[in-house]
């Protein structure tokens, strides 16, 4: 059902899955407590005799992500602006792989129609690029003081 016959569509999917991965795998704020006044940045010390010898399973560590892909991460976070509240909220529960089932559950609709509106989503980001940043602006600052007016 995700299959994606423009090529265009399948780079911004593409793109948003990355960003997805990206910020997945950046560094959690607890981890650097220590900077904010929280924790210690000494290692945990071994509380029992199970512990110190391996008996516990290993966590593989967190690989950072690049630059490159934290900067990419950045310009489609802009792209999530400039759809409305619900449409981005559609596109970033497929960004992070969540299956159809649950996000036309999520949405109280068919899954056809989730396909629909994430497709029609992921359409105008490729109008909005194809357009430029200057318009893209435009409109959302009228969707924000839509939002604002709304609340």
């Amino acid at each position: 059902m995700d299959r994606i016959a423009d090529p265009t569509l399948r780079e911004i999917r593409w793109r948003l899955e990355e960003a997805a991965d990206t910020l997945r795998r950046l560094p959690r704020p607890r981890e650097y407590g220590a900077l904010k006044g929280g924790r210690s940045s000494m290692p945990d010390y071994v509380r029992d005799a199970m512990e110190a010898y391996g008996w516990s399973e290993a966590k593989a560590p967190r690989v950072p992500p690049p630059a490159a892909a934290i900067d990419r991460l950045d310009e489609v976070l802009l792209w999530m602006r400039w759809l409305p509240a619900s449409e981005a909220r559609l596109v970033w529960m497929r960004a992070v792989r969540i299956n159809w089932k649950r996000v036309s559950e999520e949405f109280e609709c068919d899954r056809t129609t989730a396909w629909r509106r994430w497709t029609a989503a992921l359409m105008a980001i490729a109008m909005y690029r194809e357009r430029g940043d200057a318009h893209a602006t435009a409109q959302n600052s009228r969707t924000q003081q839509d939002r604002e007016i709304a609340l």
